[in-house]
């Protein structure tokens, strides 16, 4: 793939984290939080099937499907926001540091021969950095927290669309309709899990910091 197609490739997905959370900010205002997390599993339910079976062959779709996609993300992460009454965490902050990680994943991506492997590398890397926000989500601070498990979730999503490629002779456009697919589901899984009370989340983060030991203990 020639410099330019792969760097149009990421500042666009850049631009859809950008989307995402501008719509966040203004859905938390303006969308009641039920509603908007039943829109988001509505159209999650409508277009699961035609992406796979049509959308994702078409690449000229792929990116109009990707930038609606962004929008029902933002509207699905707003729930959270607006049902628990957290503030996100200073979107401009967010977005530079978003910018500043796939940047450098492409100047990385695009001089490195064992792509695959830091690609995967890259997965592992995100991995680690969600489960880090999902302990400060849950035990420290709900803002920062949220607001990186969401980022980092959404660079996770690029990372496993950008491996599932370098497996393939080119990478083309259409990655972004995968990587889109993976943070729409990544961001409506950890919503569904911080609104039902975060059981998941409570789990997981007392066995990564060893609290549920001491409560056990008590």
């Amino acid at each position: 793939m020639k410099r330019n197609e792969l760097f149009k490739i990421y500042y666009i997905y850049i631009g859809l984290f950008v989307l995402t959370h501008i719509v966040n900010l203004i859905s938390i205002r303006l969308i009641d939080g039920k509603i908007a997390l039943i829109t988001g599993v509505i159209w999650v339910v409508l277009t699961s099937i035609i992406y796979f079976f049509y959308i994702r062959k078409k690449d000229g779709l792929v990116i109009i499907y990707s930038i609606i996609n962004a929008i029902f993300a933002g509207i699905v992460m707003s729930s959270y926001y607006s049902i628990k009454s957290v503030s996100p965490y200073n979107p401009l902050i967010l977005m530079v540091v978003f910018a500043v990680m796939m940047l450098s994943n492409f100047i990385v991506f695009r001089k490195i021969e064992r792509k695959e492997i830091f690609a995967r590398n890259n997965i592992i890397a995100a991995i680690i950095l969600i489960i880090i926000s999902v302990i400060i989500w849950i035990s420290y601070d709900k803002p920062i927290g949220s607001s990186f498990v969401f980022l980092n979730a959404i660079y996770l999503c690029y990372n496993i669309a950008l491996y599932r490629y370098t497996n393939k002779s080119q990478i083309n456009i259409r990655i972004l309709g995968s990587a889109s697919v993976l943070m729409f589901a990544g961001i409506l899984f950890f919503v569904i899990q911080a609104l039902s009370e975060g059981e998941g989340l409570e789990i997981f983060a007392d066995c990564c910091t060893g609290t549920s030991n001491r409560k056990k203990t008590k």
